[in-house]
């Protein structure tokens, strides 16, 4: 993956996590601007299935903050068939499954999440680089909001 799309990725951790409701949180500039671009992304359905995993990724969680889950999950859905097996669109996934009280799908995109997490960074390597974000992995959110999950 390109070092852009990694820094997306790391971004969108970031912007997971609060959604999973934990400490770290973005500026509200910074995430106000976010939800105007998925809004105007939004407006325009047919633009959706063009978008890149990673602006999929974003406007798909930014479109669950706003309210607007027929969007988010157009878009996380584009992301899901650019690359199924990305923890991040799982979790985004789960997410938004259990906004919308389908707790069976969320329930397996949870999991999905937490096997590719764990697919992905089961390297010593990785994991001594994610020291900072050690807490806030995709699999690891997945797991707090499957025990939150009713």
């Amino acid at each position: 993956m390109k070092q852009q799309s990694w820094r997306a990725v790391w971004i969108l951790a970031g912007f997971t996590a609060l959604l999973a409701g934990c400490s770290s949180t973005p500026s509200a500039q910074a995430g106000s601007a976010e939800i105007e671009r998925a809004r105007a992304l939004c407006a325009q359905p047919a633009q959706i299935p063009t978008l890149s995993a990673s602006v999929a990724l974003a406007t798909g969680y930014f479109a669950v903050q706003d309210g607007n889950m027929s969007c988010a999950e157009s878009a996380l859905g584009q992301a899901r068939r650019l690359e199924p097996r990305n923890a991040y669109v799982a979790l985004n996934l789960g997410v938004l499954y259990q906004k919308t009280g389908r707790s069976a799908l969320a329930r397996t995109a949870y999991q999905e999440a937490i096997d590719f997490d764990r697919a992905t960074n089961s390297d010593p390597a990785v994991i001594a680089t994610r020291a900072d974000a050690v807490n806030s992995t995709p699999g690891l959110i997945a797991r707090r909001n499957l025990t939150n999950l009713k």
